[in-house]
C-alpha cells in the first residue's frame, strides 16, 4: 500500500508539480526583475530570493525521489553516489525558503507597521535581508554533508568493498549507510530533532504568526483614517501587497503541518520513550512524510498563482512578457499606482493654471499622457473636486 502510494505521489505527482513550479518560478523572477512593477526593490529582491530556494529545492527533491522509483538503473547505480549530497541540498533549500518567507514578512513589517525607520539603511536594505539568510540556512546546515555516506553491501550485510556484477540477482550492491555522526545520540537528539525543529520550524512558524498579526492589525486601522486620494492609492496598494504575503505565509503554514506532526511525534517519543529509534517505523508516519513532501513541492511552485491572483499588475506585465498583451497606454507604459497618483498632481496643477478648460478633456489628455486605462474613475472625481477650488 505505502509503494504504490508512493509511486502515486513521488513517482507522478511529484515530478508534475515541480516542472510547473521550475517555471512559474522562472517566469516570477523575470517579471519581479523587471520596471513595470510598484514595489519596493528590496521587496522583488527577497521575493526573487524566494524563487531560487524554492526551485533549488523542487528540482533536488526531483532528482532524489522521483528518479529513482521511475528508473532502476538510477536507483541501483547513482542514487547511492548522488544522494549524501543532494540530501544537505534539500535542507539548505527547505530552510532558505522557510527564512525567505520570514525576511519578506519582516520587510514588510518594516515598510508598514515603523515606516521610515530604516530608510536611512535603504542602500543596503536587499543585503540587510538576504545576507543572514543565506549565511544561516547554509551555515547550520552543514553537518548534514557528513550524515551519509556510499557503501557496498553484500547479503544486507555492509562491507568494505564488493564486486558489483551487472546481472540484477546480484548479491553486492550499492547503498547508502549513516556515518558514525549521523549514529551518533547526542547529535541527533540536539541537533537533528530538538536543533532544528526550533530553529527551522517553530521559529519561522512563530514570528510569520506574530508579525502577520501586526501588519494585518496596521492596515485595518489605516484604511480608516486614510481619506485623501493619493493616500487612499497608496494604501491599495500597500494592501494588495500585503495581501499577496498573508496568502503566501498561510499557504506555507498548512503545507508545513504533516512535516511540524512528524517532528512533534519524533519529540514526543524521544520524552517518553527516551530514544529516537523508532521499530518499526509506523505505516502512518510513512505515508505522512510522502504527503509532506508533496505539499512542501506544492508550496514551492505555487506563488505565480498567488502573485497573478492577488495582483493586477504583475499579472499584466507578466502577459505582456509572454507577448499575450501590449503595452498599456499610448505610450506603451504600464500604469501603477504610483503613477496614477503623479497624474492626479499633473492634473491639478492643469486644472489651476487653466481653469476655464472642461474637466472631460483635462481627464482626457492625461490620460493619453500617462498611460492610463478607462477605469479611471477616481480621476474625474478629484478633477472635478479641483476645478471648483480653482475657480
Amino acid at each position: 500500500m505505502v509503494a504504490v502510494f508512493r509511486v502515486i505521489f513521488q513517482g507522478l505527482l511529484l515530478p508534475t508539480l515541480s516542472l510547473f513550479g521550475l517555471l512559474g518560478n522562472c517566469l516570477s523572477a523575470i517579471v519581479l526583475m523587471s520596471n513595470g512593477l510598484d514595489m519596493k526593490a528590496s521587496f522583488c529582491s527577497l521575493l526573487i530570493m524566494l524563487s531560487m530556494f524554492d526551485s533549488l529545492f523542487l528540482l533536488s527533491t526531483t532528482i532524489s525521489f522521483t528518479m529513482p522509483i521511475i528508473s532502476s538503473t538510477w536507483s541501483l547505480s547513482i542514487h547511492p553516489l548522488l544522494y549524501p549530497y543532494f540530501f544537505p541540498i534539500i535542507q539548505i533549500a527547505l530552510n532558505g525558503s522557510t527564512w525567505s518567507t520570514v525576511a519578506v514578512t519582516v520587510e514588510r513589517f518594516s515598510s508598514v507597521v515603523i515606516p521610515g525607520q530604516l530608510e536611512r539603511y535603504s542602500s543596503y536594505s536587499r543585503c540587510f535581508y538576504a545576507v543572514p539568510v543565506v549565511l544561516l540556512t547554509t551555515i547550520w546546515n552543514i553537518p548534514r554533508f557528513l550524515e551519509l555516506q556510499t557503501c557496498y553491501k553484500l547479503n544486507n550485510s555492509k562491507v568494505s568493498f564488493c564486486e558489483m556484477k551487472n546481472s540484477s540477482d546480484s548479491d553486492c550492491l550499492l547503498s547508502l549507510c549513516a556515518t558514525e555522526l549521523r549514529q551518533n545520540l547526542s547529535y541527533c537528539r540536539d541537533y537533528i530533532l530538538i536543533g532544528n525543529f526550533l530553529l527551522m520550524v517553530f521559529f519561522p512558524l512563530l514570528l510569520l504568526g506574530i508579525l502577520n498579526g501586526h501588519i494585518y492589525h496596521v492596515l485595518a486601522q489605516s484604511s480608516k483614517r486614510s481619506s485623501r486620494t493619493s493616500v487612499k492609492c497608496r494604501h491599495k496598494r500597500d494592501q494588495r501587497i500585503a495581501t499577496i504575503l498573508i496568502t503566501i505565509v498561510i499557504i506555507f503554514g498548512c503545507c508545513n503541518i504533516p512535516r511540524v506532526s512528524i517532528n512533534l511525534f519524533e519529540v514526543f517519543h524521544l520524552v517518553v520513550e527516551g530514544t529516537m529509534e523508532i521499530t518499526p517505523w509506523p505505516a502512518w508516519c510513512e505515508v505522512v512524510s510522502i504527503i509532506s513532501t508533496i505539499l512542501l513541492v506544492f508550496n514551492s511552485s505555487i506563488n505565480i498563482i498567488i502573485y497573478c491572483w492577488k495582483d493586477k499588475t504583475f499579472r499584466k506585465v507578466l502577459f505582456y512578457k509572454l507577448g499575450l498583451s501590449d503595452g498599456i497606454g499610448n505610450g506603451g507604459e504600464f500604469h501603477n499606482e504610483s503613477q496614477k497618483e503623479n497624474c492626479l498632481v499633473k492634473l491639478k496643477r492643469s486644472l489651476r493654471v487653466r481653469p476655464g478648460l472642461p474637466v472631460n478633456k483635462k481627464v482626457k489628455m492625461m490620460r493619453r499622457l500617462s498611460g492610463l486605462d478607462e477605469d479611471s474613475g477616481d480621476l474625474v472625481e478629484e478633477s472635478s473636486r479641483v476645478e471648483i477650488t480653482a475657480v
